[in-house]
């Protein structure tokens, strides 16, 4: 009988915790520097160019957001100041913090301003002074910090020389000096049992902490005027520092044992969080440096409704990425695997791009080239028709190609067939050139000698290619290869036709 195997995307994304005899045709086994589209095409990543000239070790990334629109990316050195790049390709000196103490950094817009905080220094910058925060205290240094019901909320701080860890506090509506409640003495605060690693404004305002997250809701049970949130555990489930971020539908965190969707129903009344990262829990087996954990960054890309965090390992960096708008009907989000070793990130929302930085260097995401180097991506399915014994004969694949960026160079990547586990055909899929249309793709500076690319036109190239296999098996998968400096390319969907022989 003749069978037919038709898969029309890749939208399951990596499944590495089936075995590849169950994982579904759509799924892969492994994946490297593939993306998925709305539509669950894998695309090809983009590479990067560096922003700017070199600065000393950047320690966290940010942006200020003025009120006429305005952005202006800075980074936290090593050396205690803030960089801001105001004129490219040089980083201005904006000025030293307060103290030469503190480490990875916490940026909030609010009110017009660039928070700053870190454990160690409170300041602001308006994207031309650089000051403290005059919170009316001797000393008042939060770790943490977001914006809620027009007020900027902090946690995990030192006040007076005493350290915080397990509290939240917030200031009046857009007024960063007055951080107490009525005649108190003190400081607004919500205690919590456990130490705060950051918080995020989700219609209430979502507290995590290492081993629980906490939901807060306006009231005002204070003195009868007074805002004054209530506040009751919501799940038992920690999350790190620096993974929860607000999506177009929920809150997203990770921890040590994978990323969790915090789902918002009956007008945020009842709340759950939820394992969203099932089909990867293997790259957190194998990878998550819980030493290291501290050392997590998430962002939510909008445009593309991605959440990409970068996990800790032993020695360097991972880089997963969830499609959130291709989440399954039990919740799972398909991810994908890339090969950017970085640990700080940050989203440009203005711009809808992305910067991150490692070292002395901070790079803007686009492109098709790694600082002119290529890139490599590659694939690995399934396997197919497994759980059937009987033997079958290929007959025909039938592959539609995809490529990204330059068209004026002939590629081809390399299609690995594996019958029963060992290689039975190597061949390459070529992608031609074609002009006819005129150039799909240009070149512009970036910042001095760097050149990133930008989409100029349609900027795909679709071609089927159908191979003859010929070959008996009882089951078989396909890698796929392809690295370039110009463009990128994969596999965006196949169809395969074979013959059970019964025997």
């Amino acid at each position: 009988m003749t069978m037919v195997l038709a898969i029309d995307n890749f939208a399951g994304g990596v499944n590495n915790r089936e075995v590849p005899e169950n994982i579904a045709p759509n799924e892969f086994a492994d994946a490297s520097n593939l993306l998925l589209s709305h539509g669950g095409i894998p695309e090809p990543r983009l590479g990067y160019a560096a922003l700017g000239d070199t600065l000393a070790n950047v320690l966290s990334l940010g942006v200020l957001q003025k009120t006429d629109g305005t952005e202006i990316p800075v980074a936290r050195c090593s050396d205690h100041h803030l960089y801001a790049l105001v004129s490219p390709p040089a980083w201005t000196d904006v000025g030293a913090l307060s103290s030469a103490a503190g480490g990875r950094t916490c940026f909030v817009n609010y009110n017009g301003y660039l928070y700053i905080m870190d454990g160690s220094n409170f300041m602001k910058w308006d994207g031309t002074t650089l000051a403290d925060v005059a919170t009316g205290f001797t000393n008042f240094y939060p770790k943490y910090g977001c914006v809620h019901s027009q007020r900027l909320f902090v946690g995990n701080y030192v006040l007076d020389g005493d350290s915080f860890p397990n509290r939240v506090s917030w200031c009046a509506a857009y007024d960063d000096t007055n951080w107490v409640t009525g005649s108190e003495t003190d400081v607004n605060a919500l205690h919590y049992d456990f130490e705060v690693t950051g918080m995020v404004s989700f219609g209430n305002l979502l507290v995590h902490t290492r081993q629980a997250i906490y939901m807060a809701w306006d009231d005002t049970t204070l003195d009868g005027n007074y805002y004054f949130p209530s506040t009751r555990p919501l799940a038992p489930v920690g999350a790190a520092p620096w993974t929860m971020v607000k999506t177009n539908r929920d809150a997203l965190f990770a921890n040590a044992t994978g990323v969790y969707s915090v789902t918002a129903t009956q007008n945020f009344g009842d709340l759950e969080a939820a394992r969203c990262s099932y089909k990867i829990d293997k790259t957190f087996e194998s990878y998550f440096s819980t030493v290291n954990q501290d050392n997590c960054c998430a962002f939510y890309h909008e445009s593309r409704d991605e959440y990409w965090l970068s996990i800790p390992t032993a020695a360097s960096y991972k880089t997963l990425v969830g499609k959130v708008s291709l989440r399954d009907p039990a919740g799972r989000i398909p991810w994908m695997l890339l090969s950017l070793t970085f640990q700080n990130w940050c989203y440009r929302p203005g711009e809808d791009d992305v910067l991150f930085a490692n070292t002395t260097n901070v790079y803007k995401y686009g492109g098709r080239a790694d600082i002119a180097a290529a890139i490599a991506f590659s694939f690995t399915t399934g396997k197919f028709s497994a759980k059937t014994y009987e033997r079958k004969r290929l007959q025909f694949l039938d592959a539609e190609l995809m490529r990204w960026g330059a068209r004026n160079t002939s590629e081809s990547g390399a299609v690995q067939l594996y019958t029963d586990d060992t290689v039975n055909k190597t061949f390459n899929l070529t992608l031609d050139v074609d002009e006819s249309s005129g150039p799909y793709y240009g070149t512009g500076a970036v910042y001095g000698d760097d050149e990133i690319y930008a989409i100029t036109g349609k900027d795909k190239q679709e071609l089927t290619k159908r191979h003859r296999l010929a070959a008996y098996a009882r089951s078989w998968y396909l890698t796929w290869s392809y690295s370039s400096a110009v463009s990128g390319a994969t596999i965006a969907s196949m169809k395969a036709r074979y013959e059970e022989t019964g025997r």
